[in-house]
């Protein structure tokens, strides 16, 4: 899988937005404060820890 096919299936499958947002708070680590929904959706939108999200998932399908 490539960063380009991730990336499309990224914005077409909310399982995987959902997958994003519990990585988010998995791995922000108080670096940065997440708060509630809101908060959430804002880093989301950022693309808070989005490479990193992108990377560990297209590893942890390759060692599938």
């Amino acid at each position: 899988m490539t960063y380009d096919d991730f990336d499309t299936m990224f914005d077409d499958d909310f399982a995987l937005q959902d997958t994003y947002a519990q990585y988010i708070m998995e791995n922000c680590q108080g670096e940065r404060g997440i708060g509630n929904g809101d908060m959430l959706i804002e880093a989301m939108e950022s693309g808070y820890l989005y490479e990193e999200f992108r990377d560990d998932y297209i590893a942890s399908r390759e060692n599938a």
